[in-house]
């Protein structure tokens, strides 16, 4: 999925791993490409076999929030906070 959630205001790719239980965020860089190596890059834990991603305002007060379906735990993880440090990752 692409969409602009780490405030640099370019489009990010959101890529779910179901082998390993991640949502890999790619910043983008520009025209169409996408930092897929070094610091930029960040890997997010998930529940277990993640088969979809949507990003939006899920909760009150905070910025783009990514969620996740996962299958293989029959959960959903939510992820905020992607202007600070350290995202929040909560799974219900």
């Amino acid at each position: 999925m692409v969409r602009e959630v780490n405030g640099a205001g370019i489009p990010d790719l959101l890529v779910s791993d179901s082998g390993a239980d991640q949502v890999r965020l790619l910043p983008g860089v520009g025209n169409g490409f996408f930092n897929d190596q070094g610091p930029g890059l960040v890997t997010l834990p998930v529940g277990s076999d993640p088969v979809q991603i949507m990003v939006g305002t899920f909760t009150a007060g905070q910025g783009p929030q990514v969620l996740t379906v996962n299958r293989g735990s029959n959960d959903v993880t939510l992820i905020s906070g992607f202007d600070g440090k350290t995202p929040v990752i909560q799974s219900f």
